[in-house]
């Protein structure tokens, strides 16, 4: 049984809940077209069956992850990493696919 896994997206969730973008803005869309297209072309539709998307706004770090509800949570210096390009955000987003999937 995981324990430590719940308890650090709990923390992580109430640390950056006051910087969670609204869910209906473009950078959002396009975090979640990505995802969607990566699950669909991996065949990963079995594995990750709703995923949530939740970009937050902080512009000085880089950061992206998946809690173990499904949700990846993608900072705006990640999508500027990227340049709010899906083929290079998808780089980063599988990356991150692979680590859940992995469990590690």
């Amino acid at each position: 049984m995981f324990v430590l896994g719940p308890l650090i997206t709990s923390r992580i969730r109430k640390n950056y809940a006051s910087i969670v973008y609204k869910q209906e803005t473009e950078e959002t869309e396009l975090v979640k077209s990505c995802l969607s297209k990566l699950v669909k072309a991996n065949y990963l539709g079995k594995l990750i069956v709703e995923p949530r998307v939740k970009v937050l706004h902080d512009d000085a770090t880089v950061a992206l992850w998946m809690s173990l509800d499904q949700t990846l949570f993608v900072s705006i210096a990640t999508l500027k990493l990227a340049e709010a390009d899906e083929a290079k955000l998808a780089l980063l987003v599988s990356h991150e696919l692979a680590h859940y999937l992995m469990d590690h």
